[in-house]
């Protein structure tokens, strides 16, 4: 019981250090939702331009077969968070209405927050990219790690449902690699 009041309080403090970014600066408010919302199509245009576009990543060891793969892998992830989502309903931030957060993005007040579907697909998108591509990977856990702590620092998730959707992400693929 001690250890699950102090991850709760840990949780909230990571929370209000990183959200406490927002507001700050309308530069960085409009970055920090670029990230946290818009990668995504962003991300997945690029991808669907290496796949449409033949020999562009061939160079550094994907092709199509590994393209779909690694979309295929994060789709599951994503389909799993979902799953954990609806199965246990954990609020967001926002529905809290606390006088220190600074809210830039919200969901509908329904919407369950634990684990994270954007961290899910984006770890799982680095950790399939790393039976394939390893330095390619390192870059992947970058930008899956500056989305991760963009949907704090905006208000949408608690740092726990991060590192939950991060786990789904990251052991999904390295599950599936290790049955084929």
């Amino acid at each position: 019981m001690l250890i699950l009041k102090l991850s709760k309080k840990a949780n909230k403090e990571i929370f209000y250090k990183l959200n406490g970014l927002a507001g700050r600066s309308k530069f960085f408010d409009r970055l920090y939702i670029f990230w946290a919302r818009d990668f995504l199509a962003v991300f997945l245009f690029l991808a669907l331009v290496a796949y449409l576009w033949p020999g562009l990543v061939e160079v550094i060891n994907l092709n199509r077969s590994r393209i779909v793969a690694v979309f295929l892998i994060s789709c599951f992830s994503w389909l799993l968070s979902v799953l954990i989502k609806y199965s246990h309903f954990t609020p967001r931030p926002y529905v809290k209405k606390d006088a220190k957060s600074h809210i830039l993005l919200k969901k509908h007040k329904h919407s369950p927050a634990f684990p994270s579907g954007h961290a899910a697909i984006f770890f799982a998108v680095a950790s399939s990219l790393s039976l394939f591509v390893p330095f390619l990977s390192v870059l992947m856990f970058v930008i899956a790690t500056i989305i991760s702590a963009s949907r704090v620092i905006t208000g949408l998730h608690w740092p726990i449902d991060l590192l939950g959707g991060a786990v789904v992400g990251t052991a999904i693929p390295l599950i599936i690699y290790a049955i084929l």
